[in-house]
């Protein structure tokens, strides 16, 4: 498929699909407060299908084979043309690191990894339970999918990315739900949670509950959550390159959606509270999907001192940034990912009146990066042009309101992460004919500094203007350093559902 033609149906689906969200969840705006977040995911789980772990297991064979032969027989790519010979030698070869794209390696196969997942929760199963779905799923990929090697990389960011990306998508599919709905409505309830979380609308379709009636309980929708905010937004992206004094302008769409709330006392399970933040490119020549963080809190505690309320917790990260060059000389800007990433979290808020926001509130992550990837300067293999590595990063938000119409916001963002190369050295060639290599040896610093004004004239929308700036510092044992600097302005229209 030509990629302009590919670019058209993927922008046609995120319109449509925003579309049908602000619709859905207009209809529903009073009825989103009130109702316990981690009682209804235990409702949902509790209706757990006999033998669900084997159905779920099935189901996630049932995606291998299903992508395989599409791979196969319909696009006949050479990786699909697995024979025995080919799966007995991966398994005597063991785990490589390979050479796919950025997008593939560190967005599509997380991508693939929340369809198992959600194949588990889809059944009942819960969180903890869903979990090995995704290491399964994709070790069944891996050795039996391809006639390539075992990617180590993949395993990584399918199972573990696969994670986050799995219960954000399972969760918010269920907030489009009722299934006291009809007709019309009904329909595109259904369609829409399908378009979020696809295994979600198959078992569901499978079970009968798409089209089945249940009348409210109380008058309340038992799928949605208490305080879940999301928020529509349209911008322009005016990107300058400092290095060369180029820019180019372009236009996006954002999805930013909060789950739950940090400041709580009541029981807690994994991903009652996350946030999830998504560009998409629509005008202009970055990539469509330019810009995707997940951070999820997998345990916290909350306590209380005066008009102060603190959260502290461990969470999971997966943030995705990518762009490329706005000159033909030109570095590109950045290109980052934390694919597979942990830490501890503290939140805090001054609140002197529970009717008004916070009149200050803050955070900061701490996080151990397993696996993130970074532009290279100097390694280029088949689509490969970025380092795998390990490492760390630290993240810090703050948002002051002036008034009930003004804010002023703040965020910082810093990653490294270090490659080690054993096998490179000062005559290495830089173009590497072999798969299992990290790299380059050396460390990238990647920095990401926004400061924006919000104003609120009514309710339900918003204009902001933010500045961000972009440093990526890489530092190589072999090759010249390199340094990169580009900064964006983003004027933004919001809509805010509640």
């Amino acid at each position: 498929m030509p990629a302009i033609l590919c670019r058209k149906i993927i922008l046609l689906i995120i319109l449509s699909y925003i579309v049908c969200l602000a619709n859905v969840f207009a209809q529903n705006l009073d009825t989103f407060a009130g109702v316990n977040a981690s009682q209804n995911v235990e409702e949902q789980n509790s209706a757990q299908p006999k033998y669900a772990w084997l159905t779920a297991l099935g189901e996630v064979a049932l995606i291998n084979v299903v992508v395989h032969t599409f791979d196969r027989f319909i696009t006949n790519e050479d990786y699909a043309q697995v024979s025995f010979e080919d799966i007995g030698n991966n398994f005597r070869r063991g785990f490589v690191l390979d050479n796919d794209d950025f997008s593939m390696n560190t967005f599509f196969h997380p991508y693939n990894g929340s369809l198992y997942f959600n194949a588990a929760r889809a059944n009942g199963l819960s969180f903890w339970q869903s979990a090995p779905y995704t290491f399964a799923g994709s070790l069944m990929w891996e050795f039996l999918g391809e006639n390539s090697a075992p990617a180590i990389n993949d395993f990584i960011s399918t199972s573990i990315g696969g994670i986050a990306l799995g219960e954000m998508t399972h969760r918010v599919s269920m907030l489009a739900l009722d299934d006291s709905s009809r007709g019309l409505e009904r329909a595109c309830r259904e369609i829409l949670a399908g378009l979020i979380s696809p295994m979600d609308l198959f078992n569901r379709l499978l079970s009968g509950k798409a089209w089945r009636y249940s009348p409210s309980k109380n008058g309340e929708n038992v799928y949605l959550k208490e305080n879940f905010q999301i928020y529509l937004s349209i911008f322009n992206r005016f990107m300058t390159d400092l290095d060369h004094n180029r820019d180019r302008s372009n236009m996006a769409l954002g999805l930013t959606a909060i789950y739950g709330a940090s400041f709580t006392d009541k029981e807690r399970l994994p991903y009652d509270f996350f946030i999830a933040d998504i560009d998409f490119n629509i005008i202009g020549n970055q990539p469509t999907f330019a810009e995707t963080t997940i951070v999820g809190a997998l345990w916290g505690k909350q306590w209380e001192k005066e008009s102060n309320a603190f959260f502290a917790g461990i969470f999971q990260h997966f943030d995705y940034y990518t762009s490329i060059s706005l000159t033909n000389e030109g570095k590109i800007p950045y290109e980052f990912a934390e694919t597979a990433s942990f830490g501890g979290g503290f939140y805090f808020k001054r609140q002197k009146n529970e009717d008004n926001p916070p009149v200050f509130y803050g955070n900061i992550h701490i996080n151990l990066v397993l696996l993130g990837a970074s532009e290279s300067d100097h390694y280029s293999v088949y689509e490969r042009n970025y380092n795998f590595g390990s490492g760390y990063s630290v993240k810090l938000a703050a948002i002051v309101n002036l008034s009930k119409y003004f804010n002023v916001f703040i965020n910082a963002k810093t990653y490294q992460i270090f490659t080690l190369n054993d096998e490179e050295d000062e005559n290495y060639d830089s173009i590497y004919d072999e798969y299992n290599v990290p790299g380059n040896n050396g460390n990238t610093l990647f920095n990401i500094f926004s400061a924006g004004l919000n104003y609120r004239p009514i309710d339900y929308w918003s204009i902001s203007v933010e500045q961000r700036f972009y440093l990526r510092q890489s530092h190589y044992k072999f090759f010249k350093d390199v340094l990169t600097n580009s900064m964006e302005t983003r004027i933004k229209l919001t809509y805010s559902v509640f």
